[in-house]
């Protein structure tokens, strides 16, 4: 028994990865479901289990009374497992409902049975063999009402089916998904600043629209939607205008005017210093890099355009000059909480590592710790990821997250589903802002 827990614990700890379905034997299995098996010539198999006792859990491994295996299932291969006019004839499936094992029994078995016994079995005779093959409601106790939730394919709808006593629907609705999965959209949006004085934060602006008119060729736009939608429910806008904002960065930066100065000069193939302006005399057309050049025709010095991506690409050719702009770009990930230069919603993004450990067959992990300085702090956990002792990402879920009491609680898994993963410690990676 142990090593089939292993084996469907492996099984699905690989496949909940990211997803919520498990698929065997199909790319796309059904949103419908946990584990979605397909094939042409193959079944599946419980396990085949010789039971003892109807009142007994035995030789299933648990407690009588757990009720966190009730609903366990298993073939029962002993026949002789219920007396009187099942004697011989108890193998099949039970279902273990806490306390006792109930049959599933089907509509043939049950003609089957009845047809065995001899024509002068009364009546009442015959409802004791279904009596003990299913459970019968007892007379005057009524049947409570179901509702379902299905996915019609053709329609690509889900809708919910609701059903009385009898069995007779009662309604239909169609489900509509939309407001409950924009209410659970983080609503995000891209903003503009520009410092003009050192030491001063600048003013933040949504970067919404861009004047179509002044658009030269060669600019650069892009185009962010993100979940903010306008009265009609479409998706606003966010233009980022690379091209202005690289300008902007190169004509008001000193730094940066000093970095082309001493860096980029220095893998020019001709030409001398770098000016950055007007090149031709005409004030129709943009400011841009140049160099001088000598005209071996005229004999005269002359402004060139600098190709500043072939420039580019020809400094990050030199190791030396890519590995200092990593390391100094780069950051040390350790137990104190660094800044990663990124933000979100105009929040600063942290980051630091600790330890948490696992047990077997339990998704709920011993937590992480936070650093000290941030024990009576509001947090929001942006990401967590986890690390084995070698090294390597484990590509598990995380749920459940709470922040209490200078410690990050959560558990492995997606949602309400929940995976597990070897007993041990891993190293855990948390990035979070500052609320």
């Amino acid at each position: 028994m142990r090593k089939y827990l292993i084996t469907c614990a492996a099984l699905f700890g690989m496949s909940y990865i990211g997803h919520a379905q498990v698929g065997i034997g199909t790319l796309s299995p059904s949103e419908s479901t946990v584990l979605d098996m397909h094939a042409k010539d193959r079944g599946v198999l419980f396990p085949r289990v010789h039971l003892t006792s109807l009142n007994e859990l035995d030789p299933v491994v648990g407690k009588k009374g757990d009720l966190k295996i009730k609903g366990l299932i298993v073939f029962n291969i002993n026949p002789n497992l219920q007396d009187k006019d099942l004697a011989g004839k108890s193998e099949g499936f039970y279902v273990w409902s806490g306390t006792s094992w109930d049959r599933l029994t089907t509509r043939s078995e049950i003609l089957k049975l009845i047809g065995d016994n001899n024509n002068s079995q009364s009546l009442e005779d015959i409802w004791a063999v279904i009596n003990q093959l299913i459970n019968q409601t007892k007379p005057g106790e009524s049947l409570k009402g179901t509702s379902v939730v299905l996915y019609d394919f053709d329609k690509e709808q889900f809708y919910t089916l609701v059903k009385d006593d009898k069995g007779n629907v009662v309604s239909s609705e169609v489900v509509d998904l939309t407001n409950v999965i924009q209410k659970a959209e983080t609503k995000s949006s891209i903003n503009r600043g520009e410092v003009m004085v050192d030491g001063q934060k600048p003013e933040l602006v949504k970067s919404l629209n861009y004047d179509q008119t002044k658009l030269k060729k060669g600019q650069i736009f892009y185009e962010y939607l993100g979940e903010e939608r306008d009265k009609d429910g479409k998706q606003i806008p966010f233009y980022l205008d690379i091209t202005g904002d690289v300008k902007k960065a190169i004509t008001n930066n000193q730094e940066v005017q000093q970095i082309f100065e001493e860096t980029v000069n220095k893998f020019l193939t001709e030409g001398g210093n770098v000016f950055f302006g007007d090149h031709d005399d005409d004030n129709s057309t943009d400011e841009v890099l140049y160099t001088f050049v000598m005209n071996p025709t005229t004999g005269k010095r002359e402004k060139k355009i600098i190709n500043l991506a072939e420039t580019i690409r020809e400094i990050f050719k030199h190791e030396v000059v890519t590995t200092e702009i990593r390391e100094a770009l780069g950051y040390n990930i350790t137990e104190k909480a660094v800044s990663t230069g990124n933000k979100v919603n105009g929040k600063m993004i942290y980051i630091y590592s600790g330890l948490t450990s696992v047990e077997d067959f339990n998704a709920e992990t011993s937590g992480v710790a936070l650093p000290v300085e941030y024990n009576s702090k509001a947090i929001d956990v942006f990401e967590i990821q986890l690390y084995n002792k070698l090294g390597y990402l484990e590509k598990t879920g995380i749920t459940d997250v709470e922040v209490k009491g200078g410690k990050i609680d959560f558990s492995l898994g997606s949602g309400g589903l929940y995976t597990s993963l070897p007993k041990g410690d891993y190293k855990v990676v948390v990035q979070f802002v500052v609320k």
